[in-house]
């Protein structure tokens, strides 16, 4: 199997058999890890459509700007994804979260987005990214200067 046919959110599978499933909107990812590696494999492709599909409506506080995320996303060469932990709400089944380090480049700097994550599941089945609980050792606004990158500042 060849590296550039693996799945850039880390999984080790084939991308077509992986993230490119829920591009395509085949199916909805399972659980809220799938869909924080599958929003992780977007920001490396740019499909900022995803990225806004993927969200909750008002997730990010500010209007959500396709052309602005898709240009920070193609601005920077992303490096890895860690998942550090992913779990469901014991109370509500229909939330979870996920603790996760996305590394990148940026004018040959290096970057590490630390974010414990929420995610709720719609009616539908459909997981979809809430926002972040908190953040960790990151400066977003020194990394992106601005709210392009969808995160809120």
């Amino acid at each position: 199997m060849q590296k550039t046919n693996l799945c850039p959110c880390g999984s080790k599978k084939i991308y077509a058999q992986c993230c490119e499933i829920f591009f395509l909107r085949k199916k909805f990812p399972e659980t809220p890890e799938q869909l924080m590696r599958s929003r992780y494999t977007a920001f490396t492709k740019a499909d900022a459509d995803y990225m806004q599909f993927s969200m909750k409506e008002g997730a990010l506080g500010e209007e959500f700007n396709l052309e602005e995320v898709r240009a920070w996303a193609l601005s920077v060469k992303w490096q890895a994804l860690k998942i550090f932990k992913a779990y469901l709400d014991k109370e509500h089944l229909n939330k979870g979260y996920v603790l996760f380090s996305a590394i990148y480049k940026q004018a040959g700097k290096k970057f590490e987005i630390k974010e414990l994550s929420e995610f709720v599941k719609q009616d539908n089945g459909q997981w979809l990214y809430t926002g972040p609980v908190e953040t960790h050792g990151h400066d977003h606004k020194n990394t992106c200067g601005d709210a392009s990158c969808g995160h809120k500042h």
